[in-house]
């Protein structure tokens, strides 16, 4: 498609209608909320129900406090005054609650909603970050039971960058320091 083409083509597509809107709000797997300044959910989408449990119904009209668990209330004030300001909260990770009380780490993003420079509203964007957090869980305890593995076993265990210089090792099994061989290569270390 020529520059030309493309250019009549947006046009003709500049104006969203509030279905399209919708429609496309409705496509997205992550929860989209609007609320009010004084907290009341007045829009929920499809990634929210799938998200925290509840349908539109259920949540229209209620305290976005829903879904904050008890342990993590103080945080809603805090956002608050931000969005007061008309401040922007963004790479923010909590904790919040589904509707059958399980808890579910999001990461979220907050953007005031103005109308006539005056921010009425606010507009929070969650993505459902528990099953990575549980895998970077994993991970780490993993790493933790290996480095101990290590440490107790009669073998010694090196990396080396793409120098081939030591960037660690393991050293129970050794007889010098470890420290002193870190940074150097084998050549460096046995000469000839």
């Amino acid at each position: 498609m020529d520059g030309a083409k493309q250019v009549r083509v947006a046009k003709q597509h500049a104006k969203p209608t509030a279905v399209d809107l919708r429609a496309l709000v409705d496509a997205s797997d992550d929860a989209i909320i609007g609320k009010t300044m004084d907290g009341t959910i007045i829009s929920w989408n499809k990634g929210a129900e799938k998200i925290y449990g509840y349908t539109a119904g259920e949540v229209l009209g209620q305290s976005i406090s829903l879904l904050i668990p008890p342990a993590h209330q103080e945080e809603l004030p805090a956002i608050m005054k931000l969005l007061q300001r008309g401040e922007h909260v963004g790479g923010y990770e909590t904790t919040r609650m589904h509707k059958d009380g399980h808890l579910i780490d999001v990461a979220i993003t907050i953007s005031p909603m103005k109308r006539r420079g005056k921010v009425v509203g606010a507009c929070i964007v969650a993505r459902d970050i528990t099953t990575q957090k549980l895998a970077h869980e994993a991970l780490r305890l993993s790493e933790e039971r290996f480095r101990i593995a290590l440490k107790k076993a009669l073998v010694i265990v090196s990396s080396q960058d793409l120098q081939l210089r030591y960037t660690w090792i393991s050293s129970s099994a050794m007889v010098v320091d470890s420290e002193s061989i870190i940074g150097r290569t084998d050549a460096e270390l046995v000469p000839g």
